[in-house]
């Protein structure tokens, strides 16, 4: 239903981008339970592939991972999760021995609200 996509996502997404996850893990989940929670359902554009400071849909290895990306000065990505149980993974594009992927960028949690 359009009337309720555009109470969820901003009015300018194209919805042929529009994708929807759920949610798995607690690693986007902060120490007062908000955040990203297990099973929640994440509505990510998938034409937003350029790293700016927010949470993403990314692949690493063939593993789908719902992240905060900043992209720094020099080229590194910290990969963070909300949870300080979890450490900050950087991420250099020569040196690393994996590739990163941006599958789109999450615009909303339905669960939640904006991200």
């Amino acid at each position: 239903d359009k009337r309720l996509l555009s109470s969820i996502v901003p009015a300018n997404t194209n919805l042929n981008y529009l994708n929807c996850i759920t949610a798995s893990g607690d690693s986007m989940t902060t120490p007062d339970n908000k955040g990203i929670l297990d099973g929640d359902i994440l509505f990510i554009d998938t034409s937003q592939k350029l790293i700016n400071n927010g949470v993403y849909v990314i692949c690493i290895n063939n593993e789908l991972r719902v992240k905060r990306l900043i992209k720094r000065l020099e080229g590194t990505i910290d990969i963070i999760s909300d949870n300080p149980h979890y450490p900050t993974e950087v991420y250099s594009p020569e040196t690393s021995s994996y590739t990163l992927a941006v599958i789109g960028k999450v615009l909303s949690n339905l669960s939640r609200g904006k991200v």
